[in-house]
Parts: C-alpha cells; structure tokens; sequence
C-alpha cells in the first residue's frame, strides 16, 4: 500500500509564483492539489491514510489574501472550500452561520474527523473539529452508503488493473478487481439510503441481504467466465 505524504510546490514564471499542494505516493510524479480558480493557491497540511482526503488551506486572492479551510478529495479531483462542502452537501449552513473556516490542519487517518482554525461569529479565533460521519472503503460514489451504485461500479472494472477508488480495494497496485474486492464490499454493505433509492418505494424485503446478493453475483461471475472460456475456444 502506497504510503501518502503531501507538501508545497511552487510554480510559474518570474513575474508570478503560485504555491499549490502538491500530494505523493513516494512512486509516482507528485500530483498537483488545484483549486477551482487557477488565481487561487492551495496549501496541505494532513492526508489520510489511503490519500483520499486531504485538509489544507486555500488562498483566495479576492479576499485581500486571507485564507479559507480547503478539502481536497479523489471524488471532486480538487481542493474545495470546506464550509461550501458542510453547508451544500451536510446541510449544515445554519450551525456554521457566521462562522469563518480559515484552514484544516489534522485529519484522521480513516478521513472521519479534522480539526483546524477559525473565527466565531464574535470574529474570535478559535480551532474548530468536524466529524465527517465513518467513512466506508466501499462507498465507492462517495453517497455515505455501499449499495448497488457501488456495486456497479466495482462490476463495471471486474479483473481491471485500477484504483481503489473504482473498485479494487484490496491490492490496487498489484492485482486486478477480484472476489476479494467484493467480499470487502458486502462486508460493507448498507443497502440503499433514503434519498434516491427504491427502499422507500418497494420495501426493505426488496433489498437482499449482502449473503443473499454474494450468492447471486458468484454465479453471475461464474457464468460469466465461463461464456469467456467458451468464446475463445470458439475462436
């Protein structure tokens, strides 16, 4: 498993020079954390441990300089401004009203808490600690659910050499998508969440416990290869 480090890099010419985080896998080219805006910088400060998520600072240059906690995550592919992420996504622009997150210093390995610093409504700086709900390795679309998006999209990378992020949970730098992949992901299974799902509609006896569906997708899989097997004899 890759072991994740993140740091600063300096780019441009002599006219401009813009610091951006940068984040490393200690075997590949260091990969530049962007923010939305290219006249914004980015900083990095903490990574989890699988390099899904990582907390900095973004620096706005409408904003007289000042900064704002930035989150950078494999999903969006770029550094967001945290409280826009809490206040759009967790439905917590109330609790936040008034408040300013300026940077995000700490983050768990596992990606659930980060603490860092901000200003109260008072305009008195203060750290702040955000729970981020317990983060499952196969929530692959990110929804804070496993279910049949996920599953779709492990099936959908089956016996490819890809990221864990699409599905190979188990060794995704040394092995394909395989049943070790989907054992991970029953053994996280949630089932469909309230929004957007067919729970509401059809009824939890709809949705198949994991055992259940494992059954299924083994024969299914079988099956599947052996119609492969079959076509190359044919051809």
């Amino acid at each position: 498993m890759a072991r994740w480090s993140v740091g600063l890099a300096r780019i441009g010419g002599l006219e401009r020079v813009q610091r951006q985080a940068v984040r490393w896998d200690g075997l590949s080219a260091p990969e530049l954390l962007l923010p939305t805006n290219s006249n914004w910088g980015t900083v990095a400060f903490d990574v989890t441990a699988d390099g899904s998520r990582i907390g900095g600072r973004i620096y706005r240059s409408d904003s007289g300089g000042n900064s704002v906690a930035g989150l950078w995550t494999e999903e969006t592919g770029m550094m967001l401004p945290l409280q826009k992420l809490l206040t759009n996504q967790y439905g917590l622009g109330e609790v936040l009203e008034g408040w300013q997150l300026t940077g995000v210093y700490d983050i768990t390995d596992d990606g659930r808490f980060m603490t860092g610093t901000a200003i109260n409504p008072a305009g008195i700086p203060e750290g702040f600690l955000v729970d981020m709900g317990v983060t499952l390795a196969a929530d692959l679309t990110g929804n804070g659910f496993v279910d049949f998006e996920d599953l779709t999209v492990l099936l959908a990378n089956w016996n490819k050499q890809v990221g864990a992020a699409a599905g190979n949970l188990v060794n995704p730098t040394t092995t394909p998508v395989n049943f070790e992949d989907l054992t991970v992901l029953l053994a996280d299974w949630t089932g469909p969440g309230p929004a957007a799902s067919p729970e509401g509609a059809l009824g939890a006896e709809a949705v198949p416990e994991p055992s259940t569906l494992a059954l299924a997708l083994v024969a299914a899989l079988v099956g599947m290869s052996a119609v492969r097997r079959r076509r190359r004899v044919l051809d």
